[in-house]
């Protein structure tokens, strides 16, 4: 369903992920960052990445706290700060 070309799908999806914590799905959501230009299905991911504990989940965060657009990186930088990841701070005060 993270694939299906429908964005409601997708986003009930990741939603749905979101809510059942689904570690497992991880890699999949963060593939799912690097080809969705849908800027609600990117926020979602990201916030899920800041929700559901991961290995990769703050360096990818962390990536998109600089690269995004400024709604991205605002909502990457929530999500480290869910995370307890002190290099938010860095990235926030260089906003």
């Amino acid at each position: 369903m993270l694939q299906d070309e429908n964005l409601q799908v997708r986003h009930c999806a990741v939603i749905g992920l979101r809510q059942i914590r689904a570690t497992g799905s991880l890699d999949a959501i963060i593939e799912m960052l690097d080809r969705e230009t849908d800027g609600n299905m990117l926020d979602n991911c990201q916030r899920m990445l800041g929700e559901v504990p991961g290995e990769r989940n703050a360096d990818i965060l962390l990536d998109w706290a600089k690269k995004g657009d400024d709604f991205q990186k605002l909502c990457a930088i929530e999500s480290l700060c869910k995370l307890g990841d002190i290099r938010a701070e860095k990235v926030a005060e260089s906003m």
